[in-house]
């Protein structure tokens, strides 16, 4: 369902937001409800679950995040359905009270994301569920003890959560190290003549310096490939494991470089590089052209790109398919790709 929908283009996206939205008014306005309300919380939710699709690749995450919010939502309701019998417990008055539980809901969901976004090792939806569940019962536990202590509770529990996904942090030893795999020379010279077959720029890139992890960047008037060789001498296998060539596992050097890559987004700008591992192997269970999603070592459902897969075969068949579903580089993209280009000679 993911993967569907981040192949719609934007524009495609954006105008289903903005027609669910309109169909949402629509039906308010029939209803007799306030369609403007009604439609801004549509087009609200609409937008958010766009992100949590398209950005962080994990609808899970959305529906917990949900869950959460209804749950606050309903809290808010009870205040009011119950308005007399909780002033007078809280000592407050309803509207205040609804105003501080929404307040801190808020800013319980957007610390919430963003610490478990940013710092959290794991799945996203996985952290965020333990995170709340841990304050809930955290604030639950307190508030069994003595209600009037309903603002200690909610502390309480926010810090227990926020600490926990604090402590999510990932551990840099435990990351699997980079290697970059050594080109033989029959290897290079093969590569090399394939890029000439194809009739594509290229250039050996550096073992220091912006794109180190791979091994050459080619391109012709319609694309750029960042490409990495590899000739397994005995086996090359795409598993839930990993890339498997030979021995060596290949998805953290491919991680790197895609880090890498989108980092240097800003200096190629508007032209599209794609990263390709390029297998020299005749393997007969070897498909020509394979796509992966390269995931984040440390937030598995966040997808940093994807990876082509190629044969020599499927190589040659991938350089004639963008030449004949891509436009060529405008002159302003040419001249913005021709001096990154000469950058990393």
């Amino acid at each position: 369902m993911i993967d569907a929908y981040r192949r719609f283009p934007l524009k495609y996206q954006i105008l289903a937001i903005v027609g669910l939205t309109i169909v949402a008014c629509i039906i308010s306005l029939v209803q007799g409800q306030q369609p403007f309300l009604i439609a801004g919380l549509v087009a609200a939710v609409l937008v958010v679950l766009h992100l949590f699709l398209s950005k962080l690749n994990s609808l899970l995450a959305f529906i917990v995040i949900a869950i959460q919010i209804f749950m606050f939502v309903t809290l808010i309701y009870g205040l009011y359905l119950y308005g007399t019998t909780i002033t007078d417990l809280l000592t407050i008055d309803v509207n205040l009270a609804a105003l501080m539980l929404g307040s801190f809901g808020v800013a319980m969901l957007a610390s919430y994301i963003y610490v478990g976004y940013k710092f959290s090792r794991g799945r996203l939806w996985f952290n965020l569920m333990l995170g709340f569940l841990i304050a809930s019962i955290a604030t639950f536990i307190i508030l069994a003890i003595n209600p009037l202590f309903y603002i200690a509770s909610m502390v309480v529990g926010y810090i227990l959560g926020l600490a926990y996904l604090i402590l999510r942090a990932p551990n840099p030893k435990k990351r699997p190290k980079v290697l970059r795999s050594t080109l033989t020379a029959s290897t290079t010279r093969k590569a090399e003549e394939l890029f000439t077959e194809q009739q594509l720029q290229f250039i050996r890139l550096k073992a220091s310096g912006d794109l180190s992890g791979a091994h050459y960047l080619v391109h012709n008037n319609y694309a750029a490939l960042l490409i990495t060789v590899t000739e397994p001498s005995k086996t090359f296998s795409v598993t839930n494991s990993g890339i498997m060539s030979d021995s060596m596992n290949l998805v953290p050097l491919l991680e790197h470089n895609q880090e890498q890559l989108n980092r240097t987004k800003r200096q190629t700008k508007t032209v599209p590089i794609t990263q390709a591992l390029l297998v020299l192997s005749s393997a007969k269970q070897l498909q020509p052209v394979m796509s992966v999603n390269l995931s984040s070592w440390k937030q598995p459902d966040y997808v940093l790109g994807v990876t082509q897969i190629l044969t020599p075969e499927g190589f040659a068949r991938f350089v004639r398919a963008t030449a004949g579903e891509l436009k060529p580089f405008n002159p302003k993209q040419a001249e913005r790709f021709s001096q990154f280009f000469a950058k990393l000679k």
